[in-house]
């Protein structure tokens, strides 16, 4: 009896940890996402250079950096919905 209730509270802890990596990364990508977005929207009017947090790029530069940001965001978001989907399965279970 011991090892089930112990089983199922290390599931719960589990859970609840995976939930809360769920939650802090869904925030970080909004917040990326809102970043990429602003980036996008000061290169596209830009000539020449782009001011970002204090950094003054060419707009090739800064065209660059953002592909790669984008990118990131892109495998980022693809790990999101894994883990939501982990969640999702694990919560059933529990």
């Amino acid at each position: 009896v011991m090892t089930a209730v112990s089983h199922v509270a290390k599931e719960r802890v589990e859970v609840r940890n995976l939930s809360d990596k769920v939650a802090e990364l869904t925030a970080k990508q909004s917040a990326s996402k809102n970043d990429l977005e602003t980036r996008a929207a000061a290169i596209k009017g830009a000539e020449g250079y782009v001011t970002f947090g204090g950094r003054r790029l060419s707009v090739e530069t800064a065209k660059a950096e953002l592909e790669a940001d984008a990118n990131l965001y892109a495998a980022t978001q693809k790990s999101l919905e894994a883990l939501e989907t982990t969640l999702a399965n694990r919560t059933k279970v529990r």
